[in-house]
């Protein structure tokens, strides 16, 4: 079928898509034989023919529309389409060189063979993979290289997209596992600390609890290793279908018990909304003895034990799967009489009372029904028990319930003891039992599933059953040794196959090869037997049985693989064949091979709950994989070489060129190793390829792709690994450069900036920020019960300790540590202002604090509490308090210290009464006095002093501190160390260590070049290295250091003592001149000076304090911080390399050369020998070798050189790829505010562009957000400086705010405590001119006080009242929680509003009683606004300074007119940037290469230069718009923002200046153009300009992301190579290769630009024949290592594009994939699986996974409504009753419709439900049921696009619906919620009435729904 028709099948419309036009076309054409109409020789018969590779794109497609969001495994899906993709790209482009070819080169015929050479030629290109050399032979140079290029950037274009997409998808895979491994290494951290500061109660008690945390930590991952949820977050699916899947999931709960087993299945719907899934590791308590049960435990797997109450240990009775306890907590409340634990992993369902109550307002004669049933229960239960207590009498009647019930057990147990009789068969059982039923509480009540017998515990630890067949407990230490021992096994058998198959070609081993294989198969036919013998214990249940064992195991893949390794093809061909050989035997059992798999095992074993470990893991597991494929590899090479004997041609070039002996197979192994990692580097050798026949060829383009392949995955999965381990640090950066924006544009003052940043430092210096960012995320992780025990440990000793708590019990001690707020505060910081509303007390933990109390210092250590009794009373804070050292402080706020006191109200009324007749109650004028006292107080942000001087005095009483110092045996070290010692933060200790680790860099640098002991330049510098090392060594003693409990010592004999015990050595051992004391041994001197090479640890040293300390975004610095380390670690490698394989003695041209020696005679230029060439080429081999960029051809002689480099290039592999990933991961999260905020502002455009939405609404919520982003980058400022403390967060918001407030006069003698206490409340918002803040009849109950900017006062009937300017107040100003508005607010410009609940206003106010009599007198008379009595300033400013413009000032403007910033202007702007700034500065630097002087190229760049003075002269004249939105046209103000702009001001300033007049003063031609180019460089400045559009145009959200990505980097990447080639050019390296007739400029610079570019993309560039010198090597190794760089950069940019791209779509991806597992894991019926999973997949395809934007639900008030009224009001505006209602009603109504969108078969709401919502079919059909079954449906009527429903059930709280409501097409549904609007009633009592009686008629059977 080619396309759809429009017919009614649902699935047809929205399941299966059709199919887009272009791709049908494409299939079309690629039908049409239009080949035939020219001849074969024709170069358009091939073009033509390429046709076929249209019908490529039906995969693409069909890949496409299969794909299910709701999958697992996205990465190994785009890993195969990558695999697929390349593979028909590298086929296309060799099939597109053919005709090309036949075009340039007229060239006849092409066989098979050039085909297959062409094919690898290609490939080679494609994937830098092969074998160095590998041209097209037909083309000439220049053509070649233009085609070979277009194929490199190709593939890096390609290899980049598909890498970072694949890192992309595998992120959200791994992403669960670094985050629980960083909380497990986060809550190791704080323990060892609290270890060091309590180490002898450690040792006493909390050693164990450091075991129980640690230990439930690892069991939690062993069972939940992917991220579960507790239940399904609401949002991406409608409601309806949670009820659906949580009610699948809790189905057997109710069932299970007999409280709600015959309840409705509504009603039921609506409770198991209620229920919580929770999961107890082994050892938890559910339920504790002697504490209030207040819940219902349905046990869904796993064991619990009731403990004894005697010993409070011994199990009773072990309950499993099914069990149902507690039901009856829900309605009575009594203390447990048993503890009920975890025996193993336990999951269950629980109901909390708390939860179960809050039904009784929807459902009230249900939970009467409940309670009644409950209480009859109980009643019975009472009769029990006074059975159970009866004491038996004769006058007892026998017809009552205790003598019946007696009579009964007695008759009974006699019966049973005897084994008389069959009670259950007599008919006076049945009475008996029946009177029972009706008197006693009975079992009948329990539903307890006790434990089978197999799940009863084993005493053997290593069977479960010790006959025939045996079965192993699944954690028998037997089958930890035999898995061990079958990996030993496997891992030898990968090893030693390749090689018996060598072995067996040469030997005739038929008997051991039969005998080997015979050993495997057992081996692995015993592994077998074992997985069949071994007990698996799943969630659900113990399987002990071999036929359940071996049916659960067939649906795992291991085991599938292990039977398939176990079957013996080659003997069992060997049987029916004994004349097979050897080799024969063993290719067949390649099939065990399989067995691989079995060596991952071994790196699961190992503790995977640490970063670090989990990272060098998974590197040894990328060498390990690059090395057994370069070792399969060579043996499949050298038997495609030899699969008979060896090729004669092979022997004679290994005879000829590496003189290895024909009969010498160890060499020629070698040598083919050697081969291979050449193949993997792309390194040229000879031509390997003329040795193979036309069909192995194929062979090698197989290994090409193969290798290709899997790089591009191991660095992906490298990538996402590091990327998602740095993720939680970059959290933290992203909030500090939101910090730094923020700062910016609300003008903090220094002060403040300072102190945010060291406070921001020292948070992310503690734990790199993570506790910072999320403070609760240990609370999320743990369980309630290792949370609760944590918590006290860590903190109930301290609240035990204070005077408060001391003596109090164990409990409230427990619930305080559970609720307490845990900050640390550092020295200088402020915890309390005096004179503010007390919301918390705090107690002392760590550290020392001073308390100011009327000029008087108190200082409060550890367990001390304060601002207890104003908390407790209500009052303002008393003092004010300052840390003097780091504090740890615990707080409780005052609504967790109400709610705990409600438990503990015996204690409440003890701390109430002994603060009522306290004495230290402050009075008002303490506090005044302490007001006034605290100003005085400031965080002292200052960077720390660079020196601790010890002055010398002659008084020695003075002297006393530094003397004393040194003790009795130090007399001497005060002589020879300094009075002063050096800070280890301060700034002089800073730039010191950068210098000194400049001179390690060039020590180390230096020492590997100078090769003798001969005197020349570098000999001397390297001295000069060496006397700073000398020099260092003395400085480092006297650097300052901090003890374990973070005080800084600083004497100076201290400070030796110190370095001493750490670094001296080192330091010393590194600076030793060995080489200048042992100079006469010229032969060792190369190795004496690998000592430097200790001098290292200062570079490591530094940068990792720089990483350790710095908080901002510094791409540049996590780059060059790389790259030290790579040339310092190519060089050293070099250097191996020179003196372990070459005679570096021998300068003349020996026959036995080594391939640095070979290099050096054959590129370096005039043929020269020299060590240092020596060197140079040295290094240029381990350049390429570990960049895997090929830039030398290279031949080696000896085996030892083959070796090294073949370990350099495996080694060179996984450098490659973590250095990838490092750079990759330093980049990713740049800018991931910036990306998520574009994915949501194309998602709203999207949203308005499918709804047709008015363009002007469109565009101003567009300019609404562009300016939030650059204001304060689309963030809540409130939200964000939750993160800082109280204190910190009133002084931060004061600073941003205070100054507005103080400005106002409305509070005129208001303090700053008042102040502080409201900005803690309000919102910050902004609204843009014309913006309407709120409109007449409003409902809202807010007051908003106007920052910046005016606001117009409308009236009813728009007539304007009068204007309110900064510092006024209006809104909602009486003290209600809501209130209907009389005016209209509309924004006259560009304003700044702060925003507060009128009921938390008055709140705040009232606890000012001056403030509030003020208040109450300004809004005696209107309470819609308060104007201030303070007029702007600056308008004040400019009537008095107006002054009388000149005449010739008005001539001047009516000359030279103002322009405003229209679209031409922008389009101009735009044109210069392009033309002038950008291609500009390419023409500058091919002038300058070229020194073209030519009139076209003058012509040019003179014209560049006037358009840029037009430039300049329109930027004078053209108009702007400030930031309040108002446009300004003062020509002073024009040029004052333009000369303020000092970056573009100077650059425009120099590069308009002419500096190359200059040149007319030379004479000779060659100079006056060398001096022309030279001078004209100052134009490539205005390069800048095109940097920083690009910057800022990214950052705008309303841009095209991916053009605006490749703009970026194709921009970046050709100024790159640009400069790098003229460097290049001018180092005439090509010079020798050219002949004569190609010596010209042109051709010159266009090779280096291959060149260059060559290395900047990652290729091979060995095929350029370069001529070197030292100097060039150089460069050239810098620019290879820059390349390398480059390349991971791009790679970088790509992995940000595409997450940027496809944001949305992964988290909407990761969220499917989440909730089918939910889903599976939670056992959910089939059916409702398939319904969500098809749910999902078409609310991705139809409405890309959203309802409703988020920016939307976010946007002013005025932009909601108009966007809701223009999209969905006309359902209101057209409903039969609502449109009756209040037009201002309904439009406020639109602006709370909610949109829900539903597909066919979907239910929208179901018969009984009680949701409170009216429904709107915006488009769709949905038809309205009255039954709805599995059997049958009866439709009572359809519902299409404007019908309605749920009109009552939307205005009643506790109506339900009346039919079911199913989805017939694809429908969307808008829906109005009760409780959104029904408030709004009370100020619209006509709709009120209208409303009641449509209610009204609907009680006497009027029907609306």
């Amino acid at each position: 079928m080619t396309i759809y028709k429009k017919v009614d099948w649902p699935q047809v419309q929205h399941i299966y898509p059709t199919r887009h036009c272009m791709v049908l076309l494409l299939e079309y054409l690629s039908l049409i034989p239009l080949e035939h109409v020219h001849s074969i020789s024709n170069a358009n018969f091939f073009y033509i023919r390429l046709r076929y590779v249209y019908r490529m794109i039906r995969i693409f497609f069909l890949v496409r529309r299969k794909s299910k969001i709701y999958a697992d495994g996205a990465d190994i899906k785009a890993f195969l389409k990558f695999v697929v993709t390349f593979s028909i790209i590298s086929v296309t482009a060799a099939c597109i060189v053919i005709p090309i070819i036949y075009t340039i080169e007229r060239v006849e015929y092409f066989n098979v063979t050039d085909f297959y050479m062409l094919y690898y030629t290609t490939t080679s290109r494609l994937t830098s993979k092969g074998f160095g050399e590998s041209d097209y032979g037909h083309m000439s140079p220049v053509y070649e290289y233009v085609l070979l290029c277009a194929l490199n950037i190709i593939a890096f274009v390609l290899t980049s997209a598909y890498t970072g997409q694949i890192a992309c998808l595998s992120m959200p895979q791994i992403k669960y596992h670094f985050l629980f491994a960083h909380n497990f290494m986060l809550t190791t951290k704080y323990m060892k600390e609290f270890k060091k500061q309590n180490l002898l109660q450690w040792k006493n008690y909390h050693n164990s609890f450091r075991h129980t945390v640690l230990n439930f930590f690892r069991e939690k991952w062993q069972h939940t290793q992917i991220n579960q949820w507790k239940t399904i977050p609401s949002g991406r699916i409608p409601d309806v279908l949670i009820r659906d899947i949580l009610l699948d999931i809790t189905w057997d709960a109710f069932k299970h018990s007999h409280l709600f087993r015959h309840e409705s299945a509504f009603f039921l719907r609506y409770l198991s909304v209620k229920m919580k899934l929770e999961c107890f590791l082994p050892g938890e308590l559910v339920i504790r003895r002697d504490k209030s049960k207040a819940m219902m435990i349905y046990i869904v797997s796993g064991i619990l034990q009731v403990i004894s109450e005697e010993n409070n240990e011994t199990p009773m009775v072990s309950l499993s799967g099914g069990s149902c306890i507690g039901e009856s907590t829900l309605v009575v409340g009594y203390t447990a009489k048993y503890t009920i634990v975890c025996k193993t992993y336990c999951e269950v369902i629980l109901l909390k009372r708390k939860d179960f109550i809050t039904i009784f307002k929807d459902h009230p004669k249900t939970y009467r029904r409940l309670i009644k049933h409950i209480h009859g229960r109980y009643k019975l239960a009472m009769q029990y028990w006074k059975v159970k207590n009866h004491k038996h009498s004769r006058l007892c009647n026998v017809y009552t319930a205790g003598a019946l019930s007696l009579n009964y057990i007695r008759y009974a147990t006699n019966k049973f003891l005897n084994n008389k009789c069959d009670l259950s068969k007599t008919r006076s059982h049945y009475g008996l039992q029946l009177g029972i039923q009706q008197h006693i509480f009975c079992p009948f009540f329990l539903d307890l599933v006790i434990i089978t017998e197999e799940l009863e515990l084993v005493s053997d630890s290593v069977f479960i059953k010790k006959k025939f067949p045996f079965i192993f407990q699944p954690s028998s230490i037997v089958l930890k040794w035999w898995d061990a021992f079958i990996d030993l096994i496997s891992a030898v058998f990968i090893l030693c196959y390749p090689v018996a198959l060598y072995i067996t070609k040469y030997t005739n081993g038929k008997q051991i090869t039969t005998s080997s294989i015979l050993f495997i198969s057992v081996m692995w036919t015993f592994d077998v037997y074992i997985k069949m013998s071994t007990a698996v214990k799943t969630r659900d249940y113990f399987l002990t049985k071999v036929s359940n064992i071996i049916y659960y195991r067939l649906s795992t893949m291991d085991f599938i693989t292990d039977l398939f390794c176990i079957i013996p093809l080659g003997l069992l061909l060997n049987i029916i064949n004994s004349n097979i050989t050897a080799t024969m035997m063993l290719y067949l059992e390649m099939h065990k091979l399989l067995k691989v798999y079995r060596i991952l095992r071994i790196f699961n074993r190992i503790n995977r709950l640490n970063t670090n470990l989990m990272l060098t893991v998974m590197y040894i597991k990328v060498f390990i994989v690059i090395f057994v494929l370069m070792y399969y590899f060579t043996f499949f090479l050298y038997m495609l070489v030899c699969s008979d004997k060896c090729l004669t041609k092979y022997l004679n070039e290994l005879m000829k060129f590496y003189n290895i002996q024909k009969t010498d197979r160890i060499k020629r192994f070698i040598h083919m190793m050697t081969l291979v990692s050449f193949f993997i580097n792309n390194t040229t050798v000879y031509g390997f390829m003329e040795l193979l026949e036309d069909h192995q060829c194929l062979v090698v383009i197989f290994m090409q792709l193969v290798f290709y392949y899997v790089y591009v995955y191991l660095s992906a999965r490298a990538i996402a690994a590091d990327t998602v381990n740095q993720q939680e640090k970059h959290e933290f950066k992203e909030f500090v450069s939101t910090m730094s924006v923020m700062m910016k544009n609300f003008n903090f003052d220094i002060s403040v900036e300072k102190k945010v940043w060291k406070y921001l430092k020292d948070q992310y210096y503690t734990d790199m920020g993570m506790s910072f960012i999320n403070p609760n995320r240990l609370a999320a992780l743990m369980s309630s019960n290792v949370h609760l025990l944590y918590r006290y440990v860590m903190y109930g000793k301290f609240i035990r300790a204070s005077k408060i708590f001391q003596g109090s019990e164990e409990t409230l001690i427990m619930n305080l540590a559970k609720r307490v707020k845990i900050h640390i505060y550092y020295t200088g910081e402020i915890i309390t202002y005096a004179g503010e509303i007390c919301k918390e007390f705090h107690l002392l933990a760590y550290g020392y604090c001073h308390m100011y109390n009327r000029g008087k210092v108190k200082i409060l250590k550890p367990t001390d509490t304060f601002s207890v009794v104003e908390m407790c009373l209500g009052i303002p804070i008393a003092n004010t308090v300052v840390a003097c050292t780091e504090c740890k402080i615990i707080s409780l706020t005052l609504e967790d210290y109400l709610d705990i006191m409600r438990k503990n109200r015996r204690f409440k009324e003890e701390i109430d009464s002994a603060c009522a007749s306290c004495e230290i109650k402050p009075e008002l004028d303490e506090i005044e006095e302490n007001l006034m006292e605290r100003r005085a107080f400031q965080y002292d942000a200052t960077s720390a002093p660079s020196f601790r001087y010890f002055r010398y005095t002659r008084k020695k009483s003075d002297n006393l501190q530094f003397l004393q110092g040194f003790g009795k045996y130090g007399e001497i070290f005060k002589y020879l160390l300094q009075r002063h010692t050096i800070t280890p933060n301060g700034s002089f200790m800073f730039y010191y260590e950068g210098v000194r680790c400049l001179c390690a860099f060039g020590t180390n640098l230096l020492c590997t070049m100078i090769n003798t002991t001969e005197m020349g330049f570098f000999y001397y510098i390297l001295i000069c290295f060496d006397i700073t090392a000398w020099i260092d060594l003395y400085v480092m003693h006297h650097v300052c250091y901090f003890n374990n409990i973070g005080i800084e010592i600083s004497h100076p004999m201290h400070t030796a003592l110190h370095y001493w015990k750490h670094a001296f050595i080192i330091d010393l051992v590194g600076s030793l001149p060995l080489d200048y004391i042992f100079s006469f041994h010229k032969s060792t001197v190369v190795y004496l000076r690998l000592n430097r090479l200790l001098q290292l640890h200062r570079i490591v040293g530094f940068f990792s304090h720089i990483n350790a300390s710095n908080i901002f975004r510094t791409s540049t610095l996590d780059i060059l911080k790389y790259l030290p380390l790579t040339i310092l670690i190519m060089n050293y490698v070099a250097y191996l390399l020179l003196y372990t394989t070459c005679d570096v003695s021998v300068t003349h041209k020996a026959h036995d050369e080594c391939a640095c020696r070979a290099l050096v005679w054959k590129r370096f230029k005039n043929t020269t020998f020299s060590q240092i060439n020596a060197q140079g080429a040295s290094l240029l081999m381990v350049t390429g070798a570990l960049t895997m960029i090929a830039i030398a051809k290279l031949r080696m002689k000896h085996i030892s050189e083959m070796v090294f480099l073949s370990i350099l290039i495996i080694v060179g592999s996984v450098f490659s790829i973590w250095l990838t990933a490092k750079i990759v991961a330093n980049n990713f999260y740049r800018n991931s505010d910036l990306t998520s905020y574009q994915q949501a502002m194309r998602d709203l455009i999207n949203f308005y562009n499918y709804r047709k939405i008015d363009k002007n609404i469109k565009k101003e919520i567009i300019e609404h957000y562009e300016h939030m982003w650059q204001k304060k980058k689309g963030k809540d400022i409130h939200k964000m400086l939750d993160r800082f403390n109280t204190s910190f967060k009133e002084d931060l918001l004061y600073g941003i705010f205070g100054r507005y407030l103080l400005a106002s006069t409305i509070f005129p003698n208001a303090d700053r405590t008042f102040y502080k206490n409201l900005l803690l409340e309000m919102d910050y918002k902004v609204y843009l001119k014309r913006a309407v803040i709120y409109k007449v009849n409003d409902i809202h109950g807010k007051i908003f006080f106007l920052l910046c900017g005016e606001v117009d006062v409308l009236g009813p009937d728009y007539n304007k009242l009068t204007k309110l300017t900064s510092g006024s107040l209006f809104g909602s100003l009486d003290n209600c929680l809501y209130t209907r508005q009389t005016l209209m607010m509309v924004a006259r410009s560009n304003v700044e509003i702060l925003e507060i609940s009128s009921v938390r206003f008055h709140y705040i106010l009232s606890k000012y009683q001056l403030l509030e009599k003020h208040f109450r007198r300004m809004t005696a008379v209107s309470v819609d606004y308060i104007e201030t009595s303070l007029k702007i300033r600056k308008a004040r400013k400019a009537r008095s300074t107006y002054t009388r413009k000149t005449t010739m000032y008005s001539v001047y403007t009516k000359l030279s007119p103002l322009y405003k910033e229209n679209f031409f202007m922008k389009a101009w702007a735009m044109f210069l940037l392009v033309v002038v700034d950008f291609f500009g500065f390419h023409l500058e630097l091919y002038q300058k290469v070229t020194w073209d002087t030519r009139m076209p190229t003058l012509v040019c760049l003179y014209l560049f230069d006037v358009l840029y003075i037009i430039k300049i002269y329109l930027t004078f004249h053209t108009c702007y718009n400030n930031e309040y939105g108002i446009t300004i046209r003062d020509r002073k103000d024009i040029a004052l923002r333009y000369v303020n702009n000092k970056l573009r001001f100077y650059i425009d300033i120099i590069s308009t200046t002419p500096l190359e007049l200059m040149s007319i003063f030379f004479t000779s031609k060659d100079s006056r153009e060398l001096t022309f180019s030279m001078l004209r460089l100052n134009r490539t400045l205005r390069i800048s300009f095109v940097c920083i559009s690009l910057k800022n145009t990214g950052e705008k959200l309303d841009i095209n992301v991916i053009l605006m990505r490749i703009v970026l980097i194709f921009t970046w990447l050709t100024i790159y190579i640009h400069i790098c080639t003229v460097i290049f050019y001018h180092t005439r390296a090509l010079l020798r290769v050219y002949r004569p007739e190609y010596h010209d400029s042109l051709a010159l610079y266009v090779t280096s630009l291959y060149i260059v570019a060559y290395t900047s993309i990652g290729s091979a560039a060995n095929t350029f024949n370069v001529t070197y010198n030292f100097w060039i090597v150089l460069y050239t190794v810098l620019i290879t290592a820059i390349g390398r760089f480059i390349v991971t950069l791009f790679i970088a940019e790509t992995c940000v594009t595409i997450e940027s791209i496809n944001k949305n779509k992964n988290l909407y991806k990761q969220f499917c994939v989440n909730l089918m597992k939910f889903s599976r894991s939670r056992e959910v019926s089939l059916p409702i699986i398939k319904e969500t999973s098809k749910y999902l997949q078409m609310l991705w395809v139809h409405h890309r996974g959203i309802h409703v934007p988020e920016l939307l639900k976010e946007a002013p008030q005025y932009l909601k409504e108009a966007t809701m009224n223009a999209m969905f009001g006309y359902h209101l505006r057209q409903h039969p009753v609502l449109k009756k209602c209040h037009i201002d009603l309904i439009r406020q109504m639109a602006a709370e419709i909610e949109l829900l969108v539903f597909f066919p078969d979907n239910h929208i709401a179901y018969q009984g439900d009680i949701d409170r919502c009216i429904y709107f079919i915006h488009e769709g059909v949905v038809e309205a049921l009255s039954k709805d079954s599995l059997e049958m449906e009866v439709v009572e009527k359809t519902l299409v696009t404007g019908d309605y429903f749920g009109l009552i059930q939307g205005l009643h709280p506790r109506m339900g619906h009346k039919y079911t409501y199913k989805a017939r097409k694809h429908t969307i549904i808008n829906v109005l919620r009760r409780d959104k609007w029904f408030h709004m009633l009370v100020f619209f009592p006509a709709s009120k009435v209208i409303l009641d009686e449509c209610l009204e008629a609907a009680s006497q059977g009027i029907e609306f729904d």
